[in-house]
């Protein structure tokens, strides 16, 4: 594993130089805590609409729409630092049993594969924001774009990861994932 300063300076957008890097990691913060901030704005919503309906008998009517949205936005930022952290589940008990040759193809097909799932799940998701940017919500006067916007938010971080730590590197003619503790941040 390497260390020191010049420690995961790989991939793509390493050629760049540590300026991008720097970016990708400020980005990759900034993304830790808009995910906190959403988990814990739900957790105050849902808890003030239990307490406004069960102690006061009132409701707070947006509450359930809001959670909602917040919690779609937990989701994807969620599921975009995690693939951008290598961090994601995967089973390899078939590939495992693979020759050098298999395991080789089966990575660059679901690590090139993936590239291409997520460009177009990121194409798709501007595109569907985009179409529903005038409906609203039904309690508020906001559009559901925003809602809609937490989609490639998280896939964009998620591309972004990909390319920043080359998800797949060559050991002799092996190809091999990187572990999650070669990764900064796990």
């Amino acid at each position: 594993m390497r260390t020191g300063p010049t420690a995961f300076r790989t991939g793509p957008l390493a050629v760049h130089g540590s300026s991008m890097i720097a970016t990708y990691n400020w980005l990759t913060r900034f993304y830790r805590v808009l995910g906190a901030s959403c988990v814990i704005a739900t957790m105050v919503v849902l808890l003030a609409a239990i307490v406004l309906r069960e102690i006061f008998s009132t409701a707070l009517v947006w509450g359930n729409e809001i959670s909602l949205a917040l919690f779609v936005w937990t989701v994807f930022i969620g599921a975009g630092i995690a693939f951008a952290e290598n961090a994601h589940i995967r089973f390899n008990i078939v590939v495992d049993h693979l020759p050098p040759g298999g395991r080789r193809l089966v990575g660059l097909v679901v690590s090139y594969g993936g590239l291409l799932l997520l460009g177009g799940f990121f194409a798709t998701s501007v595109y569907v924001m985009w179409v529903y940017r005038e409906q609203r919500f039904t309690s508020l006067a906001a559009s559901v774009a925003w809602q809609w916007s937490a989609v490639p938010v998280g896939t964009f971080l998620a591309l972004l990861g990909w390319l920043r730590y080359g998800k797949w590197t060559w050991h002799g003619a092996e190809l091999s994932e990187k572990a999650a503790t070669e990764i900064p941040g796990t």
